[in-house]
């Protein structure tokens, strides 16, 4: 890098926050904005655009396998506001922050399971899938525990390490007719 170039974490954070920025400029400049009358007339009914939510006992219950920082701070958080799933159940080593999460997202106490007692998610009828956020290392370990429970999985990326982990992945899956 030459000396007169800015850095690029410094060209990165300027970017976006140009980027930023730019929408509150188009705001500003609100007597220059092009519309279009609208096609329909009032007297018609409006489009149906999103499905209603499910009712909260048809949801589909999510086990959350792993308590950092993309389940605590993104996943949870989206499936609290879902329509059609809802978290039912967690995994984790460290019980304490576990039981302070499941009160949040009213997870019953039982359902707050250490990674050896994983097993246990098959005794959970509310328990339909897994969502597995742990180092990439550990995704075919507990895909396969998840699969012999009979659950479905959904796997934060990357897959696996290898192509023989993805394969052992789709194997165990296939064989618990889970997807």
């Amino acid at each position: 890098m030459k000396h007169s170039q800015p850095p690029r974490r410094d060209f990165l954070r300027y970017m976006g926050t140009l980027a930023l920025s730019a929408p509150a400029v188009a705001a500003a400049n609100d007597q220059d904005k092009v519309t279009f009358p609208p096609i329909y007339d009032k007297s018609e009914k409006p489009e149906q655009t999103e499905p209603p939510a499910d009712p909260w006992n048809e949801r589909v219950g999510v086990a959350i396998v792993g308590l950092g920082r993309i389940s605590v701070n993104e996943m949870l958080p989206a499936f609290a506001q879902s329509k059609h799933a809802k978290p039912v159940a967690l995994v984790t080593g460290d019980r304490a922050k576990g039981l302070k999460i499941a009160h949040q997202y009213n997870i019953p106490e039982a359902n707050v399971l250490d990674y050896r007692d994983f097993e246990k998610l098959a005794q959970i009828p509310d328990v339909q899938a897994v969502y597995i956020a742990l180092p990439n290392g550990m995704h075919a370990e507990y895909t396969t525990r998840a699969a012999r429970a009979g659950k479905h999985v959904l796997c934060e990326k990357p897959m696996a390490n290898s192509v023989a982990e993805c394969q052992q992945m789709i194997d165990a899956c296939k064989k618990a007719a889970r997807s």
